[in-house]
Parts: structure tokens; C-alpha cells; sequence
């Protein structure tokens, strides 16, 4: 079958149902070469979006795609990754300095019914965290402009905190503030799902790169925070 070189490969989903039943090593080695098919066509499509999502985001020059991208190999120091050794689902981190990046991602999830794209700050150390809930009060008129503008909110919604809030507004917060409901947040998340047939469509890099437009200034924002000295 003809696939271009951006779009997945048309078995993709249907693997990783597969993996997530039969998760063990006769049955990945028996359909380790369609892996490495689906495997290839995602880093095509990681690569396409790497350049040209650095077009309009110079954070992403020089990134490579192999420091974004995930092994579908679970860690087998880990007891319990031993009895389901792989994992059911590709992912890929966009972002400066690649997945372990403490910056803002571009992220890509790629799982049967669980598809989705995201911008995001995740996993934040507490000093960063300040630092950005300090931002967003500091300049609270320009993070509404950003989450609140139609296109945004008709692509992704709300902002939302992946991990609990804060159960108690930090100290030189004033808790009347409009921004409070995000100084809250531990973490500062937007999310686009994708259905099974919206990731298997011909045109899908063009999609993620359109979601990646949209999410560049609230991505941006993010790192502005996280560079400021407040």
C-alpha cells in the first residue's frame, strides 16, 4: 500500500490493540516488521513537524527527532514492567532540548481511542512552578488574551492541571485575583483528542501542525515564564 511520508501507517492503531491483548515477546517478534514499518512512518511524521513547527517557534531549531521520540520498550529494572514489557502507545516530546526538557512540549500521544495532541509544561519542580504562577499573575491580561481567544479555546478548551492543585493559594497571591484558578495549577496543560479515524487521515501533519500554531503562544508564554528572573 502507498503511504506518504508524513501520514501513519494504516495498521498503526490496530498494533497497538493488539500489543495491549498480547503484551509479551513471541507476539512482538512475530510482528516486529510492521512494527518498525509504523515505527518509521511516526518518526516521518515527528520530523515533519519538528521543521516545520520551527518555522514559527525558534525554541525547536536544532532539535533532533531522535531525542523526542520514545522506545516502545518498558524499563525491565522495573518488577512490575516485566510482565507487560512494552508499551501500547507512541509518543513524541517536541521541544527544546527534547523529551527530558523542562520547557514547553509539543506533545503527541498515538494510542487506540486515547490519540491526542498537547501543548504543556508536565512534571514541573516546585521552583519552576513559582516561577510560572508568578508570570501568569504578573501578566494576567496577556495569558487571557491567549487561553481565551476562539480559536484556542474552540481547539482546546480549558487549561487544565494534570496532577491535584495546590490546596492552598500561595502566599502574596491575593486569592480575589481573576488568575487564581491557574496559580493553582502544579502543572499547566492543553489538550486536542484525536479519534481512531482523525489519526489514521492522509492529512494528519498538516492537522497537528495547525494545532501546533495554535498552541505556539501559550507554549511561548510557558517559556517565557520559566526563563524570567522573578
Amino acid at each position: 500500500m502507498w503511504l506518504s511520508a508524513t501520514m501513519l501507517h494504516p495498521q498503526t492503531l490496530e498494533f497497538l490493540k493488539w500489543l495491549e491483548e498480547f503484551n509479551d515477546k513471541k507476539f512482538f517478534e512475530l510482528y516486529k516488521p510492521l512494527y518498525l514499518q509504523i515505527k518509521e512512518q511516526f518518526e516521518n511524521l515527528v520530523s515533519f513537524l519538528i521543521e516545520n513547527i520551527s518555522k514559527f517557534d525558534k525554541n525547536i531549531i536544532w532539535v533532533e527527532t531522535k531525542k523526542c521520540t520514545f522506545r516502545i520498550y518498558k524499563d525491565m529494572r522495573f518488577p512490575r514492567n516485566r510482565e507487560k514489557p512494552y508499551k501500547i502507545n507512541l509518543w513524541a516530546n517536541i521541544a527544546y532540548g527534547g523529551k527530558k526538557s523542562s520547557y514547553a512540549w509539543y506533545y503527541i500521544h498515538i494510542q487506540n481511542q486515547q490519540s491526542y495532541f498537547s501543548g504543556w509544561v508536565f512534571f514541573v519542580q516546585p521552583k519552576t512552578a513559582n516561577s510560572i504562577r508568578k508570570y501568569i499573575y504578573k501578566n494576567w491580561k496577556k495569558f487571557k488574551k491567549i487561553i481565551e481567544n476562539p480559536e484556542f479555546k474552540k481547539t482546546f478548551g480549558e487549561v487544565f492541571s494534570y496532577h491535584p492543585k495546590l490546596k492552598k493559594i500561595p502566599k502574596d497571591f491575593d486569592p480575589n485575583h481573576p488568575s487564581i484558578k491557574y496559580i493553582l495549577h502544579r502543572d499547566w496543560l492543553i489538550n486536542k483528542k484525536l479519534s481512531n479515524k482523525e489519526v489514521l487521515w492522509k492529512n494528519i501533519d498538516k492537522k497537528m501542525l495547525e494545532y501546533a500554531k495554535i498552541a505556539k503562544p501559550f507554549n511561548q508564554f510557558l517559556n517565557d515564564a520559566i526563563q524570567a528572573k522573578l
